[in-house]
């Protein structure tokens, strides 16, 4: 799951509000996360698409939040809602892109889906409007995989994007036209598609934006 917030310069002294939204959330039923941050101080939060209060977060050392949620119900959401609000006090300026970080230090970074609570992790992007909405490929997970492996990319428009993978010699195995969303898509591929194990490549390309990453398939 990539959640996003946009970024901008903050002064010492300042109450911020970072929202928080997320490129795709399709039926989720948890999800939970660290912060690290330079220079904020955690003043509360307040829900938006997802219902939370104080008992969702914590601040177990200096300058670091924890979070967890959960929903058995599950819950959806587009790219322009606002999942939840957080509100810090800047203690020093800088841009806050700099100054946040999340991971998995205390709280393990993952969210829950589906019926059987498929695991994913989970990252922040924080960058202006016209960066969250850019291009983007991610690493493959899990790899190196076994029996299939799922490929994610961001777009900024809704288009046709095309996927090919090729071995370490430039052969192209296969190439697939796929009708995609703006924001986050990802799409599954199966170990069936590989001859071999080994070391492979994968393309994608969505107008005049090419991006290529390797995957290694194993036994």
């Amino acid at each position: 799951m990539i959640l996003q917030a946009e970024d901008r310069e903050v002064k010492a002294g300042e109450l911020v509000r970072m929202d928080i939204r997320a490129d795709q959330m399709d039926n989720v039923n948890g999800m939970q996360f660290t912060l690290r941050m330079q220079g904020f101080v955690v003043e509360g939060i307040e829900s938006g698409k997802l219902t939370v209060d104080g008992s969702n977060y914590g601040s177990p050392a200096a300058g670091e939040m924890t979070f967890s949620w959960s929903d058995e119900n599950g819950v959806s959401a587009g790219s322009d809602e606002v999942l939840f609000t957080v509100i810090l006090r800047s203690e020093q300026g800088g841009k806050m892109s700099e100054m946040i970080e999340l991971g998995s230090w205390t709280t393990r970074a993952e969210s829950y889906s589906g019926e059987e609570f498929e695991v994913s992790k989970v990252e922040l992007r924080i960058g202006k409007e016209d960066e969250v909405g850019s291009f983007a490929l991610y690493q493959n997970e899990p790899n190196p995989f076994r029996t299939s492996t799922l490929i994610g990319y961001r777009i900024p428009n809704k288009e046709t994007v095309e996927l090919s993978v090729s071995d370490v010699t430039g052969k192209i195995l296969f190439k697939r036209k796929i009708d995609s969303n703006r924001g986050y898509n990802s799409i599954e591929i199966e170990r069936k598609l590989f001859p071999v194990t080994g070391i492979y490549y994968y393309t994608v390309t969505a107008g005049s934006f090419t991006a290529t990453k390797g995957l290694v398939v194993l036994e």
